[in-house]
């Protein structure tokens, strides 16, 4: 019997594998090949395309960039960019920082669990949105702070949570919608 003990993981197939993904990667791997951040930098062009960073696509980044999964996998579940799971079309953080909890970001987390009808942390049963806790968004001096996608909203309170039904402020909801709204009730203020 030969036991063979390596660092890198075992040659899979990843014959499950969308091909959409591995384009993505070999993309990305080839984009940032030999450099220092490569993973990290292949990692975000997945989370940014993809919405998750599937198991099979760690094992082929592992296998593409010769890292040993388990650093792939630490990466992964090290920094809040990235997710194993699927996110919502629309992805909305709310600081939980010292700043932002001190002006009762625990409060805009909760009525925002309320508008999108989910018990905490996680995705609508329609996967547009999905909703997350983070430490800090980096505008501790302009709290409490939220993000729609990429887009920072500073000084959020739960008056200017819409109130309106779910349908008329969250289904089917783009970006640009989203955005105005937000907008809208901060410049009420």
């Amino acid at each position: 019997m030969n036991i063979h003990c390596c660092q890198h993981p075992v040659n899979r197939e990843n014959k499950n594998m969308d091909t959409t993904i591995a384009h993505t990667i070999d993309t990305a791997v080839e984009k940032y090949a030999g450099k220092q951040d490569a993973l990290l930098s292949v990692l975000h062009e997945i989370q940014k395309t993809q919405g998750s960073i599937s198991e099979e696509a760690a094992h082929y980044v592992s296998r593409k960039l010769e890292l040993p999964v388990s650093q792939v996998f630490s990466a992964v579940s090290f920094y809040r960019a990235f997710s194993l799971e699927p996110r919502g079309k629309h992805h909305l953080r709310v600081c939980t920082g010292t700043s932002c909890y001190l002006h009762n970001s625990e409060k805009i987390f909760e009525r925002l669990c309320r508008e999108l009808n989910i018990a905490g942390e996680g995705v609508t049963e329609d996967r547009q949105f999905s909703l997350e806790k983070v430490r800090c968004i980096g505008c501790c001096n302009a709290g409490p702070v939220m993000t729609v996608d990429e887009q920072i909203y500073e000084g959020i309170s739960v008056e200017k949570i819409p109130a309106l039904p779910r349908q008329e402020i969250f289904e089917e909801m783009t970006h640009k919608k989203a955005t105005e709204i937000i907008k809208k009730y901060r410049e009420e203020k």
